[in-house]
């Protein structure tokens, strides 16, 4: 199915920002590099950054993740099931990625192992945000259904925004060139991304793999900072409709995972036509929505 999909924004809204340290990775640890600039103050949501003039910076942070942290304790640590819970109550959601390309915000958000040519790790050690919450929309669900008066719906849709248009990753193929579709604002006070594909989901599984789907058609590039690196800002949207046969009590509701593209240092970049290209990615992303 496709329909007109609704940002809502008349809901009290409240902010927590949190940070997950990334530990080295195997070849950088093979080229001798150490941390011995960042420290964590135990029990403190504080990290501390000594500067390259032996300064001393403090940044607080609603959470922080250190680089020991696994996907399970992210999960639990950024207060998903809570998340969830709410917008099972009406509530509207949002997970936001945002860091340097290489830094494991798709990690975090999608468990990608792109490394491996997979779209999505099997390791269900290694679930990222969005497999581990669809995994508790799909138990809540089960919950309300024992319910016999209860009817709960779970759709899903998935687009990108690249170079300042909007694609959906539900609606192409390797045949067929992706068309952009249209942004634009209602009377209601709503953005409404005209023509996208919002597929109603039986099973986690059944969402899971639109997840995938969209994974794999989301464009990726290569650079010195992330060997597959995402170049496009992506919206996953979990949407939920309940209500009761007697017609009472309607919600709907919906949760919105934003994983960023990366925001690079142009330093990071070689003197290429790819490289000019990938500068003028970032430009284009950074002034969507200013004009």
């Amino acid at each position: 199915m496709h329909q007109e999909f609704i940002f809502k924004f008349n809901m009290p809204s409240h902010i927590e920002v949190a940070i997950r340290i990334r530990p080295f990775l195997n070849n950088e640890l093979k080229s001798g590099h150490s941390q011995s600039r960042l420290k964590l103050e135990p029990g403190y949501k504080e990290l501390l950054l000594r500067t390259k003039d032996n300064q001393v910076k403090s940044y607080r942070f609603d959470t922080i993740l250190s680089e020991g942290a696994t996907q399970t304790k992210a999960y639990n640590e950024l207060k998903m099931p809570y998340l969830v819970d709410r917008v099972f109550e009406g509530y509207q959601a949002t997970v936001l990625t945002y860091g340097l390309t290489g830094s494991g915000k798709t990690y975090t958000m999608c468990g990608a192992e792109y490394s491996k040519s997979e779209a999505l790790t099997k390791d269900p050690c290694k679930h990222g945000l969005v497999q581990l919450c669809l995994d508790h929309f799909f138990k809540r669900k089960d919950d309300m259904l024992q319910d016999k008066g209860t009817i709960c719906k779970i759709y899903c849709s998935y687009y990108q925004l690249y170079n300042e248009k909007i694609y959906d990753l539900l609606n192409c193929s390797a045949n067929t060139a992706m068309q952009s579709l249209k942004l634009r604002w209602t009377k209601n006070d709503n953005f409404v991304v005209e023509n996208l594909f919002v597929y109603e989901v039986k099973t986690k599984d059944g969402a899971l793999n639109l997840f995938k789907l969209g994974n794999q058609n989301k464009i990726m590039a290569s650079h010195l900072l992330n060997m597959v690196s995402s170049r496009s800002h992506t919206i996953f949207t979990v949407i939920l409709e309940t209500s009761h046969t007697g017609g009472f009590d309607s919600i709907g509701s919906q949760m919105l995972f934003v994983d960023l593209a990366g925001s690079e240092r142009f330093a990071y970049f070689q003197d290429t036509s790819q490289s000019k290209k990938l500068i003028n990615e970032w430009y284009q992303h950074n002034q969507f929505g200013n004009q």
